[in-house]
């Protein structure tokens, strides 16, 4: 009878994971990258996130969520690879970081203190007036890191964000730009939400540079054309292909490729030499 064919994970390992909390598609890309690296006797891997995708029944950008959160825990180690990104478990358990939780003490001119458990990342109110201490608690580890902040106004944080995005009036292209030039910004940051998805489809950063340029090449002279969130109509602009410079193979696991339009264009933007500015 032949035996069953099994990923060994290292004991060390599947202990952290047994003795702490993980939400399931932090679980299930943790056993996926498993899967793909042990079951391979491999410490790591270069794999699509559309393969990720297949394995785990994870949407991508969920996928994108789930393995940044884990990245910054320092619970897996990502790099840029030829195909997708470059995979594995962190073995250095002790580097691990886990959900943190608040414990937030409010005192108001000696009165009447309050201790209330807040789990990271759910919006609180912070009253006028009120000197708040922050003390974050880790699993792993017994210090705390205990934070004074004396407030002036009362604000649901979460809330304000929501209401100033709303204020915002529309603007043409053109202002947008020499507002974010003034600040030191570039019309799409490094950090903009699209190179994530560009990764989860198989978009390159070149591509998206080309569509950005025709994109702006377009709205830059329509001063009667506005946007209240010009990246975001960018982020509309690239999901939908709108200049179709790159195609879809049937094939999951293969990055997007270039069309003739594409080709063109690219060149165009190479001679220019342009960037996201």
């Amino acid at each position: 009878m032949k035996k069953p064919e099994f990923t060994g994970i290292p004991n060390k390992i599947l202990d952290v994971i047994l003795l702490h909390d993980f939400s399931k598609r932090e679980l299930k890309v943790m056993f996926a990258i498993a899967r793909q690296t042990y079951g391979w006797h491999k410490e790591v891997d270069d794999i699509a996130l559309s393969k990720l995708a297949k394995m785990t029944g994870i949407y991508p950008s969920h996928l994108c969520t789930s393995i940044n959160s884990l990245t910054k825990r320092n619970i897996i180690i990502k790099k840029t690879g030829k195909h997708g990104q470059l995979l594995e478990i962190n073995n250095c358990v002790n580097d691990w970081v886990f959900d943190s939780k608040k414990q937030v003490e409010k005192s108001k001119n000696g009165g009447k203190s309050i201790t209330e458990t807040v789990i990271e990342g759910v919006t609180k109110t912070v009253t006028l007036g009120v000197t708040e201490t922050v003390t974050d608690y880790y699993r792993n580890s017994n210090a705390a890191i205990t934070e004074t902040v004396n407030t002036k106004e009362t604000i649901n944080r979460n809330y304000q964000k929501k209401k100033e995005r709303e204020k915002k009036k529309p603007i043409s292209l053109s202002d947008f730009l020499k507002e974010r030039a003034e600040k030191g910004e570039k019309g799409i940051q490094p950090n903009d939400k699209i190179f994530d998805y560009g990764r989860a489809v198989g978009v390159s950063d070149e591509m998206l540079m080309t569509a950005w340029h025709k994109f702006k090449d377009y709205y830059i002279g329509k001063v009667d054309k506005k946007q209240k969130d010009w990246r975001a109509a960018f982020r509309n602009c690239v999901k939908d292909n709108w200049y179709e410079y790159w195609g879809i193979p049937a094939n999951d696991d293969e990055p997007a490729y270039w069309t003739s339009k594409g080709k063109q264009k690219r060149r165009e933007v190479k001679n220019f030499n342009h960037g996201f500015e």
